[in-house]
């Protein structure tokens, strides 16, 4: 519902290393880059736009650039990049391979390590994370608390497991 089907242009998706990026021809609004704080959604293809919304297959006009945003920092630490011209430009960049999550949240050493610790056995406790660090109880409870929010940590109460998404 994005592209521009009155040219031939290719649409492109090319998945790399650190981004993924991908081109399509555009009727665009406006040129130049979409930032979030002055971005104001237009259906390119309203009629289309409305077959997939009623459908089921779409959210509400100018979800996904949203979402884009809100998802790269949770899972890259990065921002997109949107640039609209009559080509239609978006970087994402990923994670590399072999990097946890907590190494691009603004985490401390510390985090970092609790962690990682808690990647690697699901089911570790607060007193187990406490000796291990020699740190208080408390003081781990806290730390761990900074992970939850950083990092889209839960613990599963049922399964006593930590769930790492």
């Amino acid at each position: 519902m994005h592209r521009e089907f009155a040219s031939a242009f290719p649409a492109k998706l090319i998945i790399g290393k650190e981004e993924i990026y991908t081109e399509n021809w555009n009727r665009a609004q406006r040129v130049g880059r979409i930032e979030l704080q002055d971005f104001m959604p237009y259906p390119k293809n309203p009629i289309l736009a409305n077959v997939f919304l009623n459908i089921g297959y779409a959210d509400a006009l100018g979800s996904g650039v949203r979402n884009l945003y809100k998802y790269t920092k949770i899972y890259s630490g990065g921002e997109p990049d949107l640039e609209e011209g009559e080509v239609f430009k978006l970087t994402v960049p990923i994670a590399r391979a072999g990097k946890n999550i907590a190494d691009y949240k603004n985490l401390s050493e510390r985090q970092v390590k609790i962690f990682n610790m808690m990647k690697s056995n699901r089911s570790i406790t607060m007193d187990f994370i406490a000796a291990e660090l020699g740190v208080s109880k408390k003081t781990a409870s806290r730390e761990v608390q900074e992970i939850k929010k950083a990092c889209a940590v839960s613990y599963d109460k049922r399964q006593k497991q930590w769930i790492l998404e």
